[in-house]
């Protein structure tokens, strides 16, 4: 059976925040800023799209820079309390 494109970032956001109730209010968050933009722009909601799949992964890139740029920011000592 094929791992979903959705499933995948699950996988991928765990990894990289390690909290599995963030992961998942993380990719419906993606999923959603993709289906909203998707909708504006008048462009199918279809995985089989090209334009939807690159809004998704270029949220999703987005998203990841910023767990790590937080990450960074942590090992250096810098909290958000």
């Amino acid at each position: 059976m094929e791992t979903s494109i959705r499933e995948r970032t699950l996988i991928t956001l765990y990894n990289y925040c390690k909290n599995q109730n963030k992961s998942i209010e993380l990719e419906k968050g993606i999923y959603n800023h993709t289906i909203l933009s998707a909708n504006k722009n008048c462009m199918n909601i279809n995985w089989d799209d090209g334009n939807f799949t690159d809004i998704y992964y270029d949220k999703l890139a987005a998203t990841l820079e910023v767990i790590l740029s937080v990450k960074k920011l942590e090992s250096e000592g810098v909290s958000n309390n």
